[in-house]
């Protein structure tokens, strides 16, 4: 039996320990809860700040930990945000002094969210990947959805309005529920991976799931997929670097460049105007850009010429 390493009372490791162990931790979405955990725990270690006694730790231990990670913004903001919950919760309960241990601390400004993926690296990875990733690829970039609520799409929640195809999502990070239309190219997917009848998916609960795992069985987290993700899209050099979240803005750009407002893409996605901003604005000013060689008589690409003959 493997024994967890010994924690010293009073030390602001066997506070990460005491949070991550209460009902308000566990009461966190599984994403969070994740992401949150591996931060805490780089946290515990002895010579990060682990070993500071909680009457010692102070902003300036605090800041140089996120400082750290000057050059992972994303991962900074994540960080902090995991310690700022942590004092929150630890500090009425007299296991932190009133002491704002955060006050001043500041993550690095992030650029905007998860690099889109191009639609060569969509139509790459849906060509070439496993048939079960390409599948998950294939809803996330056609609804714009978290991988969380990916994985628990059914095929009972397909449902119709005014005549159009869709699916409900109710976003399991916002309690927020929305219907998603079907594009197209998702409708033709879903007539090809055929749905199962009615009868088969009360006697094999199992294939309600519209995306099953390589074993046949529904995805157990959001983690698994992305985990599975990283092997997956190191075999393609196209794909380096991508990650998964990246569809659902991908899915935003997708909608830009149909020439669809950040409104009416924030109500297809369930995003807020803001974040579809972040994730259209290169795209809008690519589109304005050019807007300006058809203003000035260039919108046209001249025609190649053809080689001299010798």
């Amino acid at each position: 039996m493997i024994k967890r390493p010994h924690i010293a009372p009073g030390s602001f490791a066997a506070v990460i320990r005491a949070y991550i162990a209460s009902k308000e931790f566990a009461a966190l979405a599984e994403g969070t809860r994740v992401h949150w955990a591996r931060y805490l725990h780089i946290a515990q270690a002895p010579d990060i700040m682990g070993a500071l006694d909680v009457n010692e730790i102070d902003s300036g231990h605090v800041f140089a930990f996120i400082d750290g990670m000057s050059d992972r913004p994303g991962a900074a903001r994540m960080a902090l945000g995991a310690i700022q919950a942590l004092a929150k919760w630890a500090t009425p309960r007299r296991l932190l002094p009133p002491v704002p241990i955060t006050f001043g601390v500041k993550a690095p400004k992030l650029d905007g969210g998860h690099t889109p993926w191009t639609e060569e690296q969509i139509a790459y990875a849906i060509a070439n990947c496993r048939p079960h990733i390409a599948r998950v690829i294939t809803l996330a970039a056609d609804t714009g959805q978290r991988l969380s609520d990916i994985i628990r799409m059914q095929w009972s929640h397909l449902r119709e309005v005014d005549g159009h195809g869709g699916i409900d999502v109710t976003q399991q990070k916002t309690g927020k529920e929305i219907w998603v239309p079907l594009l197209e190219q998702l409708r033709d997917a879903l007539d090809m991976w055929q749905r199962p009848s009615a009868a088969d998916q009360l006697a094999f609960p199992v294939l309600r799931y519209i995306a099953l795992n390589y074993n046949g069985m529904p995805w157990a987290t959001a983690n698994a997929v992305s985990s599975l993700w990283t092997g997956e899209r190191n075999l393609h050099p196209p794909l380096k670097g991508l990650v998964m979240h990246g569809l659902r803005g991908a899915a935003c750009v997708r909608l830009c460049r149909a020439g669809i407002n950040d409104h009416q893409i924030a109500d297809f996605v369930g995003m807020s105007i803001p974040m579809v901003a972040r994730y259209t604005r290169k795209s809008q000013q690519e589109k304005n850009a050019i807007a300006v060689l058809h203003h000035l008589g260039q919108g046209r690409a001249k025609p190649q010429r053809e080689p001299h003959s010798a």
